[in-house]
């Protein structure tokens, strides 16, 4: 068996590569980016995720049936004219076994070993999946045919597996540049154990190393090709070809220009010639929405080839920049949210808080908000009480928000955030509205109503110096002679060149307004739910778990659409018990999901958390387990849900078109 040290100081040249370059094999070795296991056993089961655990099992043993994945980022490593050849697996065992390596196919190459279990996972029989504790079998659709079998080392031991021509041709065939294997056991292996990288120290790395062709054009490139929501001050930047020393960089719009331009012909998008520097920054910023195009041509001074023309690739800017996410905040001095925003502490007069005051951190509470989140993982819980005083309001300057107080650059055309009520708020007695410096504009919307509504603000319609921002406010004053207390949470404030869509048609329904309710489905009262009530089942029926017990056990709803289209239902919904699936169908709508052979979407993949959270219905007998889209002409429906597991609560439904 021939084996490569991590460390090989090979150095092989080979003749006649692309442009007639001599190009030098290089050793590369890398560490994965996700590395993992799922089980189908008692111990681990289909649902279970082992998270960032230090070993990797595979095992296919009465007790224990495992599979495992190592996933690689590749990306800085390829280009048109690079080739791996010679590559190998080095890993550090903790039990011998065999291992069979297959590679995961492109479309289905992205793991993350802190979500993934067996029912998610690619290349393993999970749809339907085999009963618990039965034989590992692999879905071989999802995966190449075998690249590699080798011998995992013993205990505390590293060592490198043989190479395969097929393995070389996984790697060649890459184009999104994560590549995915899964290592799978032998038929009653026993206990087969590698170390992941959450090893101490990351001594348990799974290497993939071997050798490449570094390519004479440059590679690595930021913004990738093709990339969307780019930063408007972003900088360009590549890895310089093997033998480059100066670079000319083309920037622009059109996409015939850059690929036609030339030092003899610049066409205006040469923006810069024979810099030295792998990176460029933009003299202004990039406009709003944009697409960009640009080439990098490489040049050596010593070499005959030169000069190595680029390919012509393209990035999109971001249709917006943000101002506040409320991401950067946590519960310690100088990075709470009160250390940047101040509120009504010790001012009689404003009844704000800035998040919220008191909370209880050995129960898991924050300053911020980590269930009710429009994106990303935090939002600010705006508390305020106009009981005493007459108004509530935070504030921040927008040097402390690091952001531009020039809002003329770009000519962005609103300013948009995201804003959620409670049930607990008092309709009608507080108003809610934005200062931008000192002018002041009110919200429209229903403060009451738990659901994420965006406020987009015309700019164009403000009076004030759009060119000098320094300060913004929100906040909620009286409308009457007396106020109340609530909280409003706010979420991802931004400045857009025009607010996005929303969706054109919305059907609000509270789900203890059923037009018809039967048993074991009920209404139950509580206080956070919106209009205070909410439906749910202590016993779910008899044979509901693989049939729709239709018509017991069911709620039904009837709603006209008027425009017609692609729908997406959500629920406001809340699990009590592990058991929290239900069923749901729209006589006379169509999807694109593959559901119960009756016709009824199965939906079990409710939050099993005791708070209330919203979720889009997707469909658990389709594979992928995918967002259901309801096609629906314009006409009257009906909505039904029918139990299927106690511990279900939904509280409110909504059906809203997709934007176009």
């Amino acid at each position: 068996m021939y084996k490569k040290l991590i460390c090989s100081l090979l150095f092989i040249v080979l003749l006649g590569m692309a442009g007639n370059v001599q190009a030098a094999l290089e050793p590369f070795s890398i560490s994965p980016s996700h590395d993992g296991h799922v089980g189908n056993d008692e111990q681990l089961g289909p649902d279970d995720n082992e998270g960032t655990a230090s070993a990797m099992y595979i095992r296919d043993i009465d007790v224990r049936r495992r599979v495992s994945f190592v996933s690689y980022d590749i990306l800085e490593l390829q280009s048109e004219q690079n080739m791996f050849s010679d590559v190998y697996f080095s890993t550090y065992g903790a039990n011998s076994g065999t291992i069979i390596v297959y590679g995961v196919i492109e479309e289905l190459d992205e793991i993350d070993e802190t979500t993934i279990t067996w029912n998610t996972a690619p290349g393993v029989k999970n749809d339907p999946a085999p009963a618990v504790g039965e034989s590992v079998e692999l879905d071989y659709d999802d995966l190449t045919p075998e690249l590699l079998r080798f011998t995992s080392p013993g205990s505390n031991v590293r060592d490198s597996s043989e190479t395969s021509q097929a393995l070389d041709d996984f790697l060649n065939s890459d184009t999104d540049g994560i590549v995915t294997f899964i290592f799978a056991p032998t038929v009653g292996q026993n206990n087969c154990i590698i170390r992941t990288k959450d090893w101490t120290g990351g001594t348990g790395d799974v290497y993939l190393g071997g050798m490449f062709t570094p390519p004479p054009t440059a590679i690595a490139i930021n913004p990738t090709n093709g990339q969307t929501n780019v930063p408007r001050d972003s900088v360009l930047s590549w890895r310089s070809g093997y033998y480059a020393d100066e670079h000319d960089v083309y920037l622009g719009t059109d996409v015939n220009d850059i690929g036609q331009a030339g030092r003899d012909n610049p066409l205006d998008v040469l923006v810069s010639e024979g810099q030295e520097e792998a990176t460029y920054v933009p003299p202004t910023v990039l406009d709003f929405g944009q697409t960009y195009y640009w080439r990098i041509d490489e040049f050596s001074s010593t070499h005959s080839d030169s000069p190595w023309l680029g390919t012509v690739w393209s990035f999109t800017v971001s249709d917006y920049v943000v101002l506040e996410d409320f991401e950067d905040y946590n519960d310690y001095q100088p990075n709470t949210i009160f250390d940047t925003w101040s509120d009504g502490y010790g001012d009689d007069n404003n009844g704000a808080t800035a998040g919220y005051g008191e909370p209880n951190f050995p129960d898991g509470e924050h300053y911020l908000e980590t269930y009710i989140v429009h994106d990303d993982e935090q939002s600010l819980p705006l508390c305020f009480d106009n009981s005493v005083a007459t108004y509530s309001e935070i504030s921040v300057s927008t040097e402390n928000l690091g952001v531009v107080q020039d809002w003329t650059v770009g000519a962005p055309g609103a300013l948009v955030l995201w804003v959620y009520g409670s049930p607990r708020n008092t309709a009608g007695t507080d108003q809610l509205y934005v200062k931008i410096n000192d002018a002041k504009v009110v919200y429209d919307g229903d403060l009451v109503r738990p659901q994420w509504r965006q406020w987009a603000i015309d700019l164009s319609a403000l009076n004030t110096d759009l060119s000098n921002v320094t300060q913004l406010s929100i906040g909620l004053e009286r409308t009457g002679a007396t106020g109340n207390r609530g909280v409003m949470f706010i979420d991802d404030i931004r400045l857009y060149n025009a607010a996005p869509a929303v969706s054109t048609e919305e059907i609000w329904l509270e789900a203890e307004e059923a037009d018809s309710l039967t048993a074991p489905f009920q209404i139950y009262d509580d206080v956070t739910a919106s209009e205070g009530q909410y439906i749910g089942s202590e016993i779910a029926a008899e044979g509901s778990n693989d049939n729709p017990p239709y018509p017991n056990g069911t709620a039904s709803y009837t709603f006209d659409i008027v425009e017609g289209g692609t729908y997406v239902i959500e629920f406001r919904n809340r699990s009590f018990i592990s058991g929290d699936s239900v069923w749901v169908r729209i006589p006379g709508a169509t999807t694109q999901t593959e559901n119960h052979e009756s016709g009824w979407v199965w939906f079990d993949v409710f939050n099993a958390i005791d708070y209330w959270a919203w979720e889009a219905i997707s469909s658990s007998t389709d594979s992928q387990d995918p967002t259901v889209l309801w096609t629906m002409e314009p006409g009257t429906y009906t909505l039904e849900i029918a139990t299927r597991e106690a511990g279900a609560a939904i509280d409110v439904i909504v059906i809203a078109k997709q934007t176009d």
